[in-house]
């Protein structure tokens, strides 16, 4: 029986534990430029050109904002602007799942990991996308890839719950 991983949220509100969640490695590279109080994201690799670092900014104020169609589209464009930020299709992929477009969160799962191979919570959604799919071995695999690389992540307790009735 299916089990949900990551609990969902209202599609248009962002609460304070999800704006907690925004991943601290995009934290940074907008600092500077944005106020202290506002969250802000920083990339793996900042943007080369200040129209990267204008779509940088509007997606971390979407996120200080919470309004999760304003991070789709700034996050988006702040991702094309720096294919490298996976942390950014992390939290694309995040919003696509919570929205329930299981599809779209592992395409944007699927890009973090090629940015990055090495960012935990992309591997849930995959996972997640592989059991709705009935890919129960894919599913099992990408659990236990979270598992190795975070072990003690905010998914992990409920992973290995998952893993146990997989």
């Amino acid at each position: 029986t299916h089990q949900e991983i990551v609990p969902s949220v209202d599609a248009d509100a962002w609460d304070a534990a999800d704006a907690a969640r925004v991943p601290s490695a995009i934290e940074q590279a907008v600092k500077a430029a944005a106020p202290a109080a506002e969250p802000t994201l920083a990339v793996t690799a900042a943007p080369s050109e200040p129209a990267g670092e204008n779509v940088l900014q509007a997606c971390s104020k979407a996120i200080a904002d919470k309004q999760k169609k304003r991070i789709l589209t700034s996050c988006e464009e702040a991702f094309a602007a720096n294919p490298r930020a996976a942390d950014i299709a992390v939290v694309l992929a995040k919003i696509e799942f919570d929205r329930g477009r299981t599809a779209q969160a592992f395409e944007w799962s699927k890009k973090a990991i090629a940015a990055n191979p090495d960012i935990a919570d992309a591997y849930v959604f995959v996972g997640e996308a592989e059991q709705n799919a009935g890919h129960k071995q894919a599913a099992k695999d990408a659990y236990l890839h979270y598992l190795r690389l975070a072990p003690s992540g905010r998914y992990a307790t409920d992973l290995r719950a998952v893993l146990r009735s997989l």
